[in-house]
C-alpha cells in the first residue's frame, strides 16, 4: 500500500464548504486504489498541529493543518519544523507543492535527510508581467537547487508550468492536468432558479463570474461589458460571486454605470449550492490575466456552461476555442460583446453546453488517477 504525504505550503486558507480542493480530491480518487495520502496544509493562527480524518476516508486521507512559524508576505510563508513528523511516519512518497514558495524550498531541506523519495506538483508558470517574471528567475536561483536535490520528478499542471519547469533544469517532468471533485458539486440540493431567486429579467443574457474580485481578473472590465450590451440594446443580467480587495470599488462603480438593477453581489456560495448558479447562466465570463488552472472552469464545463475567457495557461488547457468557449486575446469590450452575441444567438449555445460537458469527463479525477499513480510508481521505481 503506497504511502503519500502532500505539503502544501501556501498559506492562503482554503475553505472546503466553498472550495473545490484539488489535493482532497486526488486523494479521494487514490483512495479507490489503496493510496493513503496525509494532506499538510500550512495554517495561519494554528498554534499546534491540528489533525483529522476526513470523513468517509478514515482509513485512507489524514489532512494536518499545520502551523506557520512566519507568514513573510501574500501566501508566502514559512512552517514551523516538519521533519520530525514526516520522519516518524515513513511515507512511501512525499509530493512538495510547486517551486515558487519559500514553504517548499524549507520544507526541501527536511528532505534531504530524510532520503525520503519526493516529486514535485507544479502549476507556477512565468508570469505575464516582467518584472514579477524577474522576481521568479531570482527566487529560482536561490531555492531551485535545494528542490533538485531531493525531487525525482514533477508533474506540471499545463504545458506553460512544464516549460517553466524545464527552462530551470528541473527533471523528467510529465504534464497532468488538475481533476474535478464531482461529489462535492453534484450535491442532492434542490437546483434554485437563480433568475427567480434575485428577479432577474427572464428574456436576458445572464453572465456568470465566479472567482475572487481583485485587480488580475479585471472585475470592472465585466461591468464595462454589461454597460455596452445595455447601451446596445440587448439585455443583459450579471450574478459575481466572490469578494475581494475591490469589491467596494467594484459595486461603487457598478452605480456610476447605472447598473445595480443588472447585477447581483454574492460574496459567497457553499459548494452544495453552486450547481443552481452555474445551471442558471448563459456564459461564464473570467476575464483573468493569471490563471494557473481556474477550477471554475471545471465546474462550469461539468454543468455544461460555455466559457468567455481571457487567454491564460488553466484557460487555454481546458477550453477549445469556438467549440465549449472563446479565448481572447485582449480586453477590447466589443470584441468580447461580439462573441457574447455569437454564442447567444441560433443553435451554438446549445452545441456548445453539450460540448462543455464532453469536455469536462476528461477532467474527473476518477479518469485522471491511473495517470497520477503511474507517476508516482515511477518515480519510487
Amino acid at each position: 500500500m503506497l504511502r503519500l504525504a502532500m505539503i502544501r505550503t501556501a498559506s492562503n486558507p482554503v475553505n472546503r464548504d466553498y472550495y473545490n480542493s484539488q489535493e482532497i480530491g486526488l486523494a479521494k480518487a487514490l483512495a479507490t486504489k489503496g493510496v493513503q495520502t496525509h494532506i499538510f496544509t500550512a495554517a495561519l493562527g494554528v498554534n499546534v498541529p491540528k489533525q483529522y480524518a476526513l470523513p468517509h476516508y478514515e482509513n485512507y486521507i489524514t489532512i494536518t493543518e499545520w502551523p506557520v512559524w512566519k507568514n513573510i508576505y501574500h501566501n508566502q510563508c514559512l512552517l514551523q519544523p516538519i521533519e520530525n513528523e514526516l520522519r516518524k511516519n515513513h511515507y512511501d512518497l512525499i509530493q512538495l507543492h510547486d517551486s515558487q514558495s519559500v514553504g517548499t524550498v524549507q520544507v526541501a531541506n527536511y528532505i534531504k535527510h530524510l532520503k525520503t523519495p519526493s516529486i514535485l506538483y507544479q502549476g507556477v508558470y512565468f508570469h505575464p508581467n516582467r518584472v514579477k517574471k524577474i522576481g521568479q528567475i531570482l527566487f529560482e536561483q536561490i531555492g531551485k537547487t535545494r528542490i533538485q536535490q531531493v525531487i525525482r520528478s514533477c508533474i506540471a499542471k499545463t504545458k506553460q508550468a512544464g516549460e517553466y519547469l524545464h527552462f530551470f533544469g528541473y527533471p523528467n517532468i510529465e504534464i497532468l492536468p488538475v481533476g474535478l471533485e464531482i461529489d462535492t458539486i453534484d450535491s442532492n440540493e434542490k437546483v434554485i432558479d437563480i433568475r427567480s431567486k434575485y428577479q432577474l429579467d427572464r428574456e436576458s443574457i445572464l453572465l456568470l463570474y465566479i472567482g475572487r474580485v481583485e485587480k488580475r481578473r479585471n472585475p470592472k472590465f465585466i461591468l464595462d461589458i454589461c454597460f455596452a450590451l445595455k447601451n446596445a440594446g440587448t439585455k443583459c443580467s450579471l450574478v459575481m460571486v466572490g469578494e475581494g480587495p475591490l469589491t467596494t470599488a467594484v459595486k461603487s462603480y457598478a452605480s456610476y454605470l447605472g447598473l445595480n438593477e443588472n447585477i447581483i453581489f454574492v460574496n459567497k456560495v457553499h459548494q452544495k449550492e453552486i450547481a443552481s448558479y452555474y445551471l442558471s447562466a448563459d456564459i461564464l465570463i473570467h476575464p483573468s490575466e493569471h490563471e494557473i488552472f481556474g477550477m471554475v472552469f471545471l465546474e462550469a464545463f461539468h454543468f455544461g456552461l460555455p466559457i468567455i475567457a481571457l487567454r491564460s495557461p488553466g484557460a487555454e488547457t481546458i477550453i477549445d476555442h469556438n467549440i465549449n468557449g472563446f479565448l481572447m486575446d485582449n480586453l477590447n469590450t466589443q470584441l468580447w460583446i461580439d462573441v457574447i452575441s455569437k454564442i447567444n444567438t441560433g443553435g451554438l449555445l446549445k452545441n456548445m453546453k453539450t460540448n462543455c460537458q464532453k469536455k469536462a469527463s476528461d477532467f474527473e479525477w476518477a479518469n485522471l488517477k491511473e495517470k497520477y499513480l503511474a507517476h508516482y510508481q515511477r518515480a519510487l521505481a
